[in-house]
């Protein structure tokens, strides 16, 4: 896919949204989904029972799981980055929905990917270089584009150590 961005900035830190709400249909009754006024980035898990969402303003900056159902929260703290985060976003469920990944963008411009397992509620760091990561392949494992936009670079999320390379043939147009 090809995205170009007048402004320079990557589409992967924009944030999704703010003040996210569900409607009832039956009576109109409206609530708010993330407690949160102002921007964040939000995805649902495959089986759409939790949302994992990221809120602009915290400090300490952090991931939160909260259980749909029953508004049960899990939320780990994101530390350990050199220089201060500036925007973190674009959340990835694995497709088990057992991982989730998201990205975050420091003021001197170093990329990190994060791994959060739901059970242990861990982090895994990853610092990226010169790849896009464009979210998870079908057997759980974290999937990048080659910043030359040639080949994917497959990745264990468990170990960080790449696991393949697959190079991409141009389609004409």
């Amino acid at each position: 896919r090809y995205l170009f961005l007048p402004d320079g900035g990557g589409f992967e830190f924009w944030w999704d949204g703010w003040d996210l709400q569900s409607i009832d249909i039956a009576t109109g009754e409206i609530k708010k989904v993330i407690p949160v006024d102002g921007n964040i980035s939000f995805a649902f898990s495959p089986d759409e029972s939790k949302i994992a969402y990221i809120r602009a303003d915290d400090d300490p900056k952090s991931i939160t799981i909260r259980i749909l159902a029953t508004g049960y929260e899990r939320k780990v703290d994101i530390e350990g980055i050199c220089g201060q985060v500036v925007v973190m976003g674009n959340i990835r469920w694995a497709p088990d929905g057992h991982q989730l990944a998201f990205l975050a963008n420091t003021q001197d411009y170093e990329e990190y990917i994060f791994v959060v397992d739901m059970y242990k509620m861990d982090l895994q760091e990853m610092k990226l270089s010169r790849y896009i990561f464009i979210g998870w392949t079908s057997n759980n494992l974290l999937r990048f584009l080659h910043g030359s936009g040639n080949s994917y670079v497959i990745v264990d999320p468990l170990n960080g150590e790449i696991v393949s390379v697959l190079q991409m043939t141009p389609t004409p147009r």
